[in-house]
């Protein structure tokens, strides 16, 4: 996410920067659908946070965690129906989205990452952490 400033008050110049939000997985442990999508403006200029959400959750509700062999395909499959979303069809010479609005014409990258293994990866490190600090 990104936020735009005004800069100069005698010309129009904006400069994006960055907006970090934190979150702690400890207080508020995430579900193994809970996912952070990133995405570049291709993504993020025709599609809402809301389509995002709703593509996302189908392709994750289409590969459930339970089903050990397609789990593998979970993430990518959200990250590929979500640039497909955005990049739409090609429809009477313009490219649109299926809610037939405009589609982008911008190169679109997406990752969808799962929250919880990075939860476990750093409950299993901070215990192993304290479990070494035992042994000196």
């Amino acid at each position: 996410m990104s936020v735009c400033i005004r800069v100069s008050e005698r010309e129009d110049i904006y400069v994006c920067m960055t907006q970090v939000k934190v979150y702690d997985l400890v207080a508020d442990p995430p579900s193994s659908n809970d996912v952070l999508v990133m995405g570049t403006d291709g993504l993020w200029d025709v599609t809402s946070n809301q389509k995002v959400a709703e593509v996302v959750f189908k392709a994750l509700e289409h590969f459930p965690a339970e089903d050990n062999q397609r789990f593998k395909y979970r993430y990518i499959s959200a990250a590929q129906d979500l640039v497909m979303s955005s990049r739409g069809k090609l429809r009477e010479r313009n490219w649109k989205t299926s809610d037939n609005k405009l589609a982008t014409i911008d190169d679109i990258s997406v990752f969808v990452i799962p929250l919880l293994p990075y939860l476990q990866e750093y409950l299993q490190w901070s215990q192993q952490s304290l479990d070494g600090k035992g042994e000196h």
